[in-house]
């Protein structure tokens, strides 16, 4: 039986209604393939929204709510307290949903991050002021920590990528999908168009322009709706009304002053706050055109949803905008007021618009001016944005096996490291001979031991063994004591350095062949140590002579000296 991963999720979006980034961490648990392979602790501080409670019915999820003070603070106990509760109960993996980490979280916790956005970068002016500095202060620990993120688009892999210098390896891309709901018929129908009707002030099959996102200055709502009183001038009660459904966000006073001006000039001009996703989807299936102005998205999901459901587009000539509407779309300069209001003219009252097909779908035709738009939906699912997901929990959580390079045929049999960790200096080399083919080049009295040097602390062993026996420490070997002995042995210098050599050759052959062969961290270490062995013993022996000659020398004086005590004793002096 397969094991089942533990994945912890930033699950704060799904305590508020329907938003872009509840909708993507949502859509990726309900249709993640080989769903039981994995269990999901999504960690809040408040209660899950009911738009989510399908999710929390699925048999892999369990909710993790936050409770005391801190709890009431949702960034706060985020940072402070969810690094507390992952220690305490340890995950596989994090998906940083909302593209940032706690700061405290485990080093030992693989990380993949989900990146939607450089606005705090690109556009801080249009932010809130403290989720700009949230968003600064913590991004970029976030994107150092992370072993992988996933972009929502290609614009936002790259910007990303530029920014915080990430490893372009390292960075992927999983486009945003579009669930294609349900058409109501009959009642239900009459029903629905109804309650968009009461909300409204007209019946949503009537011609209309529509744009969907929350009301904030990244938005650029201004340009279209100075762009949309031009038009409303030109043509007078010709133009279609414009529905802006979204929530009142950070705009400006004088923005909202200005809105207000405008829809009582015109009366044509209707703000919708939260909607259902039945009273959206309707709006999406019988809006006459689909405007996107915005100045800087990193995807735009409401434009992929628009032309899923087969609706003619304006949007901004942005990157992000190419990825998902191609040929589809008629782009336009952001802050052109006169190309948009000359736009929604020839979209909304010339029977002249390019259109390749109408619109069909589950046998329904739709009714548009100039036909429809033939978008290919079905290549837009859910289910590709969940199975991108699914390789890259499995990427972290099971990373491939190094493979080992089999030896040539003709090549020098290798030693295992288990062996190598027996060998004795004196099997090594007999009468100073070194073993192995080839000269390994080593200096005198040193082991060169770059090839050890694949962490810092090994970096650390080298530069000890590049330094000679005096600088090398090694528990319970007196080394700074053998190095004396050995230079007072002056007699015997020249044999003590040509055993030394001979042996630190072998001694590094033998590190080396170890070293190559030993393709797992454990092996890694036995050879390591295999060769420290060798060394220690390999300096030990070398400096033998020399040691026995001081001793010999130090008895003989140590014999003279109570000679001579003895005397002083005997003769009373």
């Amino acid at each position: 039986m397969s094991q089942t991963f533990r994945i912890g999720v930033d699950a704060r979006p799904l305590t508020s209604p329907m938003s872009g980034v509840a909708r993507v961490i949502s859509s990726v648990l309900r249709y993640l393939p080989d769903s039981e392979r994995f269990h999901f602790y999504l960690y809040a501080s408040r209660p899950c929204h009911s738009d989510f409670a399908d999710v929390l019915d699925l048999p892999n999820i369990t909710w993790v709510q936050g409770d005391g003070w801190l709890a009431k603070r949702a960034g706060l106990w985020y940072n402070f307290k969810l690094p507390v509760l992952l220690r305490q109960n340890p995950v596989d993996l994090f998906w940083g949903s909302q593209q940032v980490i706690p700061p405290g979280l485990s080093r030992d916790v693989p990380v993949l991050l989900t990146c939607y956005d450089l606005v705090s970068t690109f556009y801080p002016d249009t932010m809130r002021p403290l989720a700009r500095m949230q968003q600064r202060a913590v991004m970029r620990l976030s994107m150092r920590r992370a072993e992988r993120i996933l972009a929502i688009s290609t614009q936002t892999r790259d910007d990303t990528v530029q920014e915080y210098e990430y490893p372009l390896e390292q960075a992927g891309v999983a486009l945003l999908g579009y669930e294609m709901p349900e058409v109501p018929v009959g009642e239900e129908l009459e029903q629905l168009r109804g309650e968009v009707a009461l909300r409204l002030g007209f019946r949503p099959t009537e011609d209309f322009i529509l744009a969907v996102s929350t009301i904030e200055p990244r938005k650029n709502y201004g340009v279209l709706l100075d762009a949309y009183m031009q038009y409303y001038r030109r043509v007078g009660l010709r133009a279609y009304p414009l529905v802006i459904a979204g929530r009142r966000g950070w705009e400006t006073p004088e923005f909202y002053r200005r809105l207000e001006d405008y829809q009582r000039e015109c009366g044509r001009i209707h703000t919708l706050e939260g909607l259902s996703d039945r009273h959206l989807n309707e709006l999406y299936r019988t809006c006459g055109l689909f405007c996107m102005p915005s100045l800087y998205e990193g995807f735009g999901l409401p434009l992929l949803e628009a032309l899923c459901n087969g609706r003619r587009a304006l949007a901004s000539d942005i990157p992000c905008f190419h990825e998902i509407g191609g040929d589809y779309v008629d782009y336009l300069p952001p802050n052109d007021v006169e190309a948009w209001a000359t736009a929604l003219e020839k979209n909304t009252l010339h029977e002249t618009v390019a259109s390749s097909s109408k619109y069909t779908r589950k046998g329904r035709t739709v009714r548009l001016p100039g036909g429809g738009v033939a978008f290919p939906a079905r290549d837009w699912g859910w289910d590709r944005t969940a199975g991108i997901y699914h390789e890259e929990f499995l990427r972290l959580l099971e990373p491939p096996a190094e493979v080992v390079p089999e030896p040539p045929a003709d090549a020098t049999p290798q030693i295992e490291p288990d062996s190598a960790a027996r060998v004795e200096p004196d099997e090594i080399a007999e009468s100073g001979e070194a073993v192995g083919p080839g000269d390994s080049g080593a200096a005198p009295g040193a082991i060169d031991a770059a090839d050890f040097a694949k962490t810092p602390e090994d970096a650390d062993d080298a530069a000890a063994h590049s330094a000679g026996p005096e600088a090398m420490e090694l528990p319970g070997l007196d080394t700074q004591a053998m190095a004396q002995d050995a230079a007072a042995s002056t007699s015997s210098t020249a044999s003590v350095k040509a055993l030394k050599a001979d042996v630190k050759k072998a001694s590094k052959k033998i590190a080396k062949k170890t070293e190559k062969k030993a393709a797992k961290p454990a092996a890694k270490k036995a050879a390591k140590k295999a060769a420290k062995k060798a060394a220690k013993k390999a300096v030990k022996k070398a400096a033998q002579p020399a040691a026995k000659k001081t001793s010999k020398k130090t008895v003989k004086k140590a014999a003279k000296k109570t000679a001579g005590r003895a005397a002083v004793k005997k003769t009373g002096r």
